[in-house]
């Protein structure tokens, strides 16, 4: 169940940043994130481009927690970080219900709740060898 659940968080985090960059492109309409509360292509480059480095900050934790990448990390550090993520992600999920677009609620606040209960997973559930 662990490693199912940080495959999954892996995953997620590299289809989002997919997809941020699909928006930074404009391939996506920039209407459908931030809560359609952006006035200007700055700040859309701005904060896109921040979801894109905190997203390969997360992508990177979740490779370190899975032992993909070995890096001399306390375990305990990446547990807080896990556990600051998913937080993050709770409040991201009563941010998305807050949102003026009906496409952020629907699509988004699913996909947020779904991070932070596979977060929870990962750091609730014991290690299983294999």
């Amino acid at each position: 169940m662990k490693r199912t659940a940080e495959t999954t968080l892996a995953i997620f985090f590299s289809l989002i940043i997919i997809f941020h960059l699909l928006v930074i492109t404009s391939v996506i309409p920039s209407d459908i994130v931030w809560g359609s509360r952006l006035s200007s292509q700055d700040q859309l480059i701005l904060f896109e481009s921040i979801s894109i480095v905190l997203n390969v900050v997360f992508l990177i934790v979740i490779f370190i927690r899975m032992g993909v990448l070995k890096m001399n990390i306390s375990k305990k550090l990446i547990n807080g970080f896990l556990w600051a993520m998913m937080v993050l992600f709770l409040l991201n999920t009563l941010g998305n219900l807050a949102s003026e677009s009906s496409f952020e609620k629907l699509a988004f606040t699913p996909v947020t709740l779904i991070l932070s209960i596979c977060l929870l997973i990962s750091l609730l559930a014991k290690k299983v060898d294999g």
